[in-house]
């Protein structure tokens, strides 16, 4: 084997070693940094550089291959491929390369830097402001990145055989990256993806909305290793100004500067649903961003702070914007496309956690609400009752000490105000914390006694039939045994009195509120022919009406009241109210 077939031998031999070890790499900066290297080791080239093309379309450099003076500060810096693609436009074709002669004039870009060296004395030296540099391809053929060498070894520039051991060592580099990039964002989906678990069921944690704030902006720090992170919340009246900000972090300009436009900046990253990345590249390069003059602050205000990247995302509520997520970094490095969107993430769920606080918040007033009217109508009832009540049993005492029959205008008066006024009292005890009390039923046949099968007989003599609801074994007895006898008339000559054959009378008997109620009602239709009633020449003669009187006397005596009425299709309602008498 000839020198010169031996020297290709051992340059393809380092250049399987080189690439064998960039597709070993454990992560991407491994993998470009070895190739950086490995271009050195195989070219003989003294210096390279790799950039990759970031999803904003811009290039970074990412490594630095050799030990020439002065690029180290180089690392992270930042340009636009377009510019950097132009300018290769109408470069020399070396094979995939790019060359560049000094003598095409050329101005250095802004962000690159020309080695300090003395070219050698030859036709074919290689000149300081030489460039050469070669795009970087994924398998697909997507542009990935680009690789500049510079300052060769022997100080000529490269022979067509070195340019091919180039060409296949970047095409193993460019394939290297790709896998690598594969591999870290399949790693960062799966972090990023426990991180928003953790963010999930931080949020469906029920707690108070600012200590889920709390956790979650701690979630953040740690997991996207932010320098800081806050939450503006706005209010729901007003999206231009601040409610509450949780953490600021002491970045104190910033978050000052970032205040100062309200939901401006959130309401821009919800329009592009996605998050908003605010660095110098940023602001210099998105003119919608803001105006000249304000991005031109909010770059001042992030040098004061030694901000270098904020990733803004909007805490959505339905259409709206219920406030904004704020995270940053000091460091020089920057958001990734998966972080920015995690955060976008964050913000979708704390924006649901802000609208179930709120809902609850609308829920809690309206209580509240109905508790202060509830409250207050039965305040106005019980002192409605307080007032009213024992006046008006002043007004019915002295009506029953005037004798007056109970057709009588004023004693017709009466018993529709005892109506309305049990209503109300049953009203103000529905109304009560405990609620309404239940009324206790109790056996009307055992009250009445013997009077109850005296009823029973009339009832059946005029084809009318007689009715006992809700009956218990409880049994009590009469204060006053004259009480039956007249309840019993009353029962007899009033209900049995006007009710029409062929139809019922219902009766029942309840203690509530430690009162005796007993509620007779009838069950004639209006439309009833006349030969059916029952004595309804009777019932319409007034004078036949003394019972009432003599009963409502009676039971006044041991605070009782009586009330009739006429009801809904003509049926007639009476009822009988005393205290509770003593068990037999």
């Amino acid at each position: 084997m000839g020198t010169m077939e031996q020297g290709r031998h051992d340059a393809l031999v380092r250049l399987h070693e080189v690439t064998t070890r960039a597709n070993a790499g454990a992560d991407l900066a491994t993998v470009v940094q070895t190739i950086a290297d490995g271009i050195v080791e195989v070219s003989g080239f003294r210096a390279t550089t790799v950039n990759l093309l970031r999803p904003d379309g811009e290039f970074e450099l990412v490594a630095i291959g050799g030990d020439e003076p002065g690029l180290d500060d180089l690392l992270h810096t930042r340009y636009s491929s377009e510019s950097v693609l132009a300018r290769n436009a109408d470069a020399e074709r070396w094979g995939r390369f790019r060359f560049i002669p000094h003598t095409a004039g050329k101005a250095i870009p802004e962000g690159f830097r020309a080695l300090d060296f003395d070219p050698i004395d030859h036709a074919d030296a290689w000149h300081p402001l030489d460039e050469l540099s070669v795009e970087l391809t994924s398998p697909g053929g997507d542009l990935i990145g680009i690789m500049y060498v510079d300052h060769p070894g022997d100080g000529l520039r490269p022979d067509a055989d070195l340019i091919e051991l180039m060409e296949i060592f970047a095409g193993q580099a460019g394939v290297a990256i790709a896998h690598a990039q594969q591999r870290e964002q399949l790693r960062e989906s799966a972090w990023l993806g426990g991180m928003l678990r953790r963010v999930i069921d931080t949020v469906g944690t029920p707690r108070e909305l600012d200590a889920t704030m709390d956790s979650v902006l701690e979630i953040l720090r740690s997991e996207l290793s932010a320098d800081a992170a806050w939450l503006d919340v706005f209010p729901s009246d007003d999206p231009g100004s601040l409610v509450r900000s949780r953490g600021d972090d002491g970045v104190f300009t910033v978050s000052a500067a970032i205040g100062a436009y309200g939901a401006t900046l959130a309401r821009d990253a919800q329009d592009r649903d996605r998050s908003l990345v605010l660095g110098r590249r940023e602001l210099g390069s998105d003119h919608r961003l803001l105006t000249e003059g304000q991005r031109s602050w909010m770059q001042r205000a992030l040098d004061a702070d030694g901000v270098h990247a904020i990733a803004l995302a909007p805490l959505d509520l339905d259409e709206d914007v219920a406030g904004q997520i704020v995270v940053m970094r000091k460091r020089e490095r920057s958001w990734t496309t998966l972080e920015a969107e995690a955060v976008r993430d964050v913000g979708r769920e704390l924006g649901w956690a802000i609208g179930r606080d709120r809902s609850r918040h609308r829920e809690r007033m309206a209580r509240e609400d109905l508790e202060r009217v509830a409250r207050e109508r039965r305040e106005l009832l019980q002192s409605l009752a307080s007032e009213v009540g024992p006046l008006f049993a002043s007004v019915d005492n002295y009506l029953t000490a005037q004798r007056l029959e109970y057709d009588h205008p004023a004693r017709l008066g009466l018993d529709r105000f005892w109506t309305l006024f049990e209503r109300v009292g049953a009203l103000v005890a529905f109304e009560q914390p405990g609620g309404m009390p239940m009324p206790e039923k109790v056996d009307v046949p055992g009250l009445l006694g013997v009077q109850w099968s005296y009823l029973e007989r009339v009832a059946t003599e005029h084809e009318v039939q007689l009715l006992a609801l809700d009956a218990q074994p409880a049994q009590y007895a009469w204060a006053d045994p004259a009480q039956l006898e007249w309840v019993t008339q009353l029962l007899l000559e009033d209900v049995l009195g006007s009710a029409r054959r062929q139809s019922s009378v219902r009766i029942s008997v309840v203690t509530l509120n430690g009162r005796l109620v007993m509620s007779a009602q009838t069950s004639g239709l209006d439309d009833a022919p006349e030969h059916s009633r029952r004595v309804g020449d009777r019932v319409a003669d007034s004078d036949a009406r003394w019972w009432r009187t003599g009963v409502s006397e009676l039971l006044a005596r041991q605070d009782g009241r009586l009330t009739t009425r006429t009801g809904p299709l003509g049926r007639r309602v009476l009822s009988v109210s005393l205290p509770v008498p003593p068990e037999a």
